[in-house]
């Protein structure tokens, strides 16, 4: 698991907290102030964590994270958000879904927002016929409407697990975005070469 901090330690922690001990995890730091850095560090030592020394963005940050995970051979790298808090099981169900297909590049979560916690955020990405992107039932509440895994055109990057072999096919993040709409050409990307995006309830 990647995960990218930009001087939120409180809520780099807690995600990291819910992904349990088990997930081997790096923490990118793009650049935050000294006094983040050292409540990160004094709070899990235990963790790697890459100090860029100076913020890259989302494509940067997290394409130095998952250069740290290919170089250590690592078949599947997770992106989260430092806001993000994976339930619990919902790693071991992106897996599960991605696993039984060869050909799925990458997986994504249902993401609900923080306030209020039934209100759905992302139910994977689509683009319409005028390749307009938006949220699949953003600010719907979750009813249970979405029950079963399916491909969508895109994954929000909020927590979006990939797939090594695909990233070395296609390549990583394009960092001339920075920051939004680079998980969307990512995930076009990967689609154009063959690859599957799932979306995983």
């Amino acid at each position: 698991a990647v995960i990218l901090n930009w001087n939120r330690p409180a809520e780099t922690l807690a995600c990291l907290d819910a992904l349990g001990r088990d997930v081997p995890v790096v923490i990118v730091d793009n650049g935050s102030q000294a006094e983040a850095l050292a409540q990160l560090r004094a709070a899990r030592p235990d963790v790697p964590l890459l100090a860029l020394g100076r913020n890259l963005g989302y494509a940067g940050g997290n394409n130095a994270g998952i250069q740290w995970a290919l170089e250590r051979g690592f078949e599947w790298v997770l992106l989260l958000n430092d806001d993000a808090i994976l339930a619990p099981g919902a790693l071991e169900a992106l897996l599960a879904q991605a696993q039984a297909d060869p050909r799925v590049g990458f997986a994504g979560p249902l993401v609900l927002h923080a306030e209020p916690e039934d209100m759905i955020q992302s139910a994977g990405g689509l683009i319409d016929s005028l390749w307009r992107p938006s949220h699949r039932a953003q600010d719907q509440a979750d009813r249970g409407q979405f029950a079963a895994a399916e491909p969508v055109d895109w994954i929000t990057g909020c927590a979006i697990l990939t797939r090594a072999e695909m990233i070395r096919q296609v390549g990583m993040l394009d960092e001339r975005f920075f920051m939004y709409e680079e998980e969307l050409e990512w995930c076009l990307r990967a689609k154009q070469a063959g690859w599957k995006v799932l979306f995983v309830p």
